[in-house]
């Protein structure tokens, strides 16, 4: 089993979204934090996507090969 990091994934996940027009966003502050958490934009910056977990970007997108697991932090 291969195990791939989360900051491996995001680069995966931010790739993916990009060829749709997408973007990843991770708030800086505690407030957006709370508010969106990690959430996915389109072009217009309009929130399509809220409260998302690298695991389940990841599953959703088809990112793991079967052979690869999320390195737990």
């Amino acid at each position: 089993m291969k195990l791939v990091t989360e900051e491996a994934m995001l680069q995966r996940i931010r790739r993916r979204l990009a060829r749709e027009n997408e973007r990843l966003v991770i708030p800086r502050s505690r407030l957006g934090y709370e508010q969106l958490g990690l959430h996915i934009v389109d072009v217009n910056s309009f929130v399509i996507g809220s409260h998302c977990s690298v695991q389940g970007l990841a599953d959703e997108l088809y990112l793991l090969a079967s052979d690869e697991q999320l390195k737990s932090a």
